[in-house]
């Protein structure tokens, strides 16, 4: 008669290896493989940001974006004359939306400008509490993340901000049939110019 035999896994055996698991177009981010595993690393291995560098074309967008971090990811931006967009939801009611939307954008061009870069930033803020009223006219809530960078299209699968904490597993997907990229970029433009309603959409741009 069999025994069910249950054990830990030995994760110190494979420590050694890098954090970061590559194929053709999935990468995998697994924080278990740090040698100081299950601390938190912050920053250690952000995947969407070293995707920045040498891009000219920024755009994320990310419905879950926070004032208070993401901002972090733009130390990764390296290239002059850099325009850099950003698509996003915010809660709260429309003074707290355009407040931390100012102060997502105001810690950018700081950063920015402490690299000594020129750059455009432009942040769009569709504000929950408008969409969820929209539902009937085409408007919906969204989850998933993307970043386009120049002519390179990515699936993200979290927010910018856990990969910034560098604390969950989470992979990013490259999409490279252009077939893909066309749905990506069209659905981008759709909902980046939806709407002209001050009410329902906050562009930061200064």
């Amino acid at each position: 008669m069999s025994k069910n035999i249950t054990s830990t896994p030995n994760y110190s055996a494979v420590r050694n290896v890098e954090t970061v698991r590559k194929g053709k177009s999935y990468s995998l981010y697994d924080p278990s493989l740090h040698t100081d595993y299950p601390r938190r690393r912050p920053g250690s291995s952000c995947i969407g940001a070293t995707l920045l560098k040498g891009k000219k074309k920024i755009k994320v967008w990310d419905p879950h974006f926070t004032a208070s971090q993401d901002h972090g990811f733009c130390k990764y931006v390296d290239t002059d004359s850099v325009e850099k967009e950003i698509l996003s939801y915010y809660h709260g009611t429309k003074e707290d939306c355009k407040y931390d939307g100012e102060i997502l954008y105001d810690d950018i061009c700081n950063l920015l400008k402490y690299k000594k870069l020129n750059y455009t930033v432009k942040i769009y803020l569709y504000h929950y509490e408008f969409v969820g009223d929209l539902h009937k006219q085409g408007i919906f809530l969204s989850h998933d993340r993307f970043l386009i960078a120049d002519d390179d299209y990515y699936i993200m699968g979290t927010s910018m901000t856990s990969q910034l904490n560098g604390n969950l597993l989470y992979g990013v997907h490259e999409v490279q049939e252009e077939e893909d990229k066309d749905i990506i970029y069209e659905s981008y433009y759709k909902y980046r110019d939806f709407s002209e309603d001050e009410d329902f959409r906050l562009i930061i741009s200064y």
